[in-house]
C-alpha cells in the first residue's frame, strides 16, 4: 500500500486549470482512495485499524486523517493540508520516521491483496458555498450522501454562482433543515472541473425522510433551480457511505475545539 508517496508526477501531468485554489477561504484536503475487494473487506479494516493504532501509540500529532467508506467499496483517507508544500511531507511520513523503513513496510504489508486500485488527489472545501457546515462533526453522523457532479468546463463559473443560489434557498427554508452539506471542488489528480457535495445525517432513513420533506417545503423555487443545475453538468452521480471513527486519526484537540467554536 503506497500511502507514503509524493504527488510530483501528478502535479507535472495536470494540464487543466486549477479552478478553485486561488479563492479566499478555501481549505485543501489530500485524499488517498483505495478500491477494496469485497471478500477482503474484513482484512482491510483490520490493517487500517493497526495503522491508526500505530499513529496513536507513537503519538503522531502533526498529521490527521479521517476515514470514510462508500457503498461501492472505496475507502477514503481525508487529510487536511495547508498548502502544496505539505505534499513533501505525506500523511504517514512522521510515523515512518518513528518506525523505521522495515517496520513501516511490515505495517503496510497488512494491506497487500485487499484492494485492486488506489489513487491520490486534492479537493478544495468551500465554506461560502456550503450550508450548516459549521455544525458538521464527522463523529456525530453515521450516514453520508455524496453528489458527484462533472461540470462543463466553459460553465464552471456559472456553476459556482448557481451553488450560491442553492445555498440561499436552503437558508430561506423554514423550518430550517436539520442536515447540512459541504461543497468541495476538484484539484490536482481529479478530472476537473468537478464537485463533491457531501450531505450528512444521523442515519439513512432519517436523512432521506428529512430531505424529501425539505424538498417539498422549498417547492417552486427548488423546481426552478433544478433544470439550471442540469444544464451546467456533463454527468451527475450519487454515492452513499459512512464515517469510521475507529479507523480515523484526528488531532487530539480538533473535536473539542470545533465544539467550543459553535
Amino acid at each position: 500500500m503506497h500511502l507514503i508517496i509524493q504527488l510530483t508526477a501528478i502535479i507535472t501531468l495536470v494540464t487543466l486549470p486549477l479552478f478553485s485554489i486561488t479563492q479566499e477561504g478555501v481549505q485543501m484536503f489530500l485524499v488517498h482512495e483505495d478500491e477494496v475487494i469485497t471478500s477482503e473487506m474484513s482484512d482491510y479494516m483490520k490493517a487500517a485499524e493497526k495503522l491508526k493504532q500505530a499513529m496513536v501509540d507513537h503519538n503522531i500529532t502533526d498529521k490527521a486523517y479521517y476515514m470514510y467508506s462508500t457503498d461501492d467499496n472505496r475507502f477514503l483517507y481525508v487529510s487536511p493540508i495547508e498548502s502544496y508544500a505539505a505534499l513533501d511531507n505525506p500523511t504517514f511520513a512522521s510515523l515512518a520516521k518513528e518506525l523505521g523503513k522495515d517496520h513501516m513496510q511490515k505495517l503496510l504489508s497488512n494491506f497487500e491483496g485487499t484492494y485492486t486500485n488506489q489513487r491520490q488527489y486534492i479537493i478544495h472545501y468551500h465554506p461560502e458555498l456550503s450550508f450548516n457546515a459549521d455544525k458538521f462533526h464527522p463523529e456525530d453522523n453515521n450516514y453520508y450522501h455524496w453528489l458527484i457532479k462533472q461540470v462543463h468546463t466553459d460553465k464552471y463559473e456559472k456553476f459556482i454562482e448557481h451553488l450560491k443560489d442553492w445555498k440561499t434557498l436552503y437558508e430561506k427554508t423554514t423550518p430550517a433543515p436539520k442536515y447540512g452539506y459541504s461543497v468541495y471542488t476538484g484539484g490536482i489528480g481529479t478530472d476537473q472541473p468537478f464537485s463533491y457535495i457531501m450531505f450528512w445525517g444521523e442515519n439513512k432513513v432519517d436523512f432521506h425522510t428529512e430531505y424529501q420533506e425539505v424538498a417539498q417545503r422549498q417547492g417552486e423555487p427548488r423546481k426552478a433551480l433544478s433544470p439550471i443545475m442540469q444544464s451546467l453538468l456533463k454527468e451527475s452521480n450519487k454515492v452513499e457511505g459512512r464515517y469510521h471513527p475507529e479507523l480515523s486519526h484526528p488531532r487530539p484537540s480538533e473535536i473539542e475545539t470545533a465544539r467550543e467554536n459553535e
